[in-house]
């Protein structure tokens, strides 16, 4: 049997070490060097080495994903996903994955409580949009479920409402009606349903400015006057803030104003 000789060792990056063959280099990890005894040995067998080389494989996709999951918690499929762009195979990502669950490194349920815990925090997120992500990264429904429970409707609410007070600030030109229309397809885009945005909306008090309807009223008016006149250009007005979505009443009061000025 082919013998190679083992000339010496050098300092790899990490915890790895450069074997100097007579013939090749081989870069093992020091949990391999430790096992098969390298340091206390000048000769290996190619069979040995192959076998080495192997697990050096498999330990190699361990690692890989043990500093993916260094910078922040992921589940099994994301880590999966992960070695599978890093091109190793079925059965290596599995034995990997088997050991890194088994350590204690990945367990989808915890993940998915603190991901939860950190949309409803940290983010403006409803309970859909929440659900959507935590299947994308691989739990079950009946996962969901359980996790998603943890968290009370009226939390939900408090949550919302003071998003939509927040968010109110941002339509102080725009009617009533239109703020409501708004508010309704924006929240409902972020993940919350139909219902409890209206139950919420019920209890926030959406007033329009007469300031910023005459401000609305002038506008108009230095824009239409070019064109329209007297009863006709108080018509167009009307005509257009009603399209905005405000009162016919709050529009004459308006406009009986920003023409007096």
């Amino acid at each position: 049997m082919y013998m190679k000789s083992i000339l010496k060792y050098s300092k790899g990056k990490g915890n790895t070490y450069i074997v100097h063959l007579n013939d090749d280099d081989v870069t093992l990890y020091d949990d391999l060097i430790i096992k098969y005894e390298l340091m206390l040995k000048r000769e290996i067998d190619e069979k040995e080495l192959d076998l080495i080389k192997k697990e050096q494989y498999q330990l190699e996709s361990y690692y890989v994903a043990l500093k993916f999951l260094n910078v922040k918690m992921r589940s099994e499929k994301e880590v999966t996903e992960y070695l599978r762009r890093k091109e190793y195979t079925r059965e290596v990502i599995n034995e990997a994955i088997s050991k890194l669950r088994k350590q204690g490194y990945l367990n989808d349920i915890l993940y998915g409580k603190s991901f939860t815990h950190d949309e409803f925090v940290l983010t403006p997120s409803g309970p859909f949009k929440v659900r959507k992500k935590l299947g994308s990264i691989g739990l079950s429904e009946a996962e969901i479920d359980g996790i998603l429970s943890s968290i009370q409707e009226d939390e939900w609410l408090s949550k919302l409402d003071k998003l939509m007070k927040k968010k109110l600030n941002t339509y102080r030109h725009d009617s009533v009606s239109s703020v409501k229309m708004k508010m309704q397809k924006y929240f409902f885009n972020l993940g919350y349903p139909y219902e409890m945005i209206s139950l919420v909306m019920e209890n926030i008090e959406f007033r329009e400015d007469e300031d910023v309807i005459i401000k609305e009223i002038t506008k108009l008016k230095k824009r239409l006057e070019r064109r329209f006149s007297g009863v006709e250009l108080e018509r167009q007005i009307k005509s257009k803030m009603y399209q905005k979505g405000f009162s016919l009443d709050k529009i004459d009061d308006a406009i009986c104003k920003a023409f007096e000025n």
